[in-house]
């Protein structure tokens, strides 16, 4: 059976199969976090050894059918602990954040 796609909202450069390179891709994540002064809030040489969310129990969040069962996408009072490692001393640091973003792919 033929699969079908449908692109909505995308315009005649939507169907275009264009992929920008790795190098253009860090020219313009490069660009942007200076355009924005962003590198001061960024740990480099830095790797995530551990993600948790600590806030609702399994149970609770068993039971949420979806968006957290209320409408809105996350709980007011959870954190999520992430536990970061410095790649060359070892040694770790523990923050506590409202959201996580994962960034995942090859261009990672």
């Amino acid at each position: 059976m033929e699969k079908k796609i449908a692109i909505i909202g995308a315009g005649i450069s939507g169907l275009l199969a264009y992929f920008p390179s790795q190098h253009q891709v860090l020219d313009y994540i490069q660009s942007y976090a200076h355009h924005f002064d962003l590198l001061k809030h960024i740990k480099f040489n830095t790797k995530v050894v551990g993600i948790e969310y600590e806030g609702a129990s399994d149970e609770e969040i068993g039971s949420w059918s979806s968006w957290n069962g209320s409408g809105t996408p996350f709980s007011s009072q959870g954190k999520w602990k992430v536990v970061a490692e410095d790649i060359q001393s070892h040694s770790t640091e523990v923050y506590q954040v409202d959201f996580v973003i994962l960034c995942l792919g090859p261009i990672q």
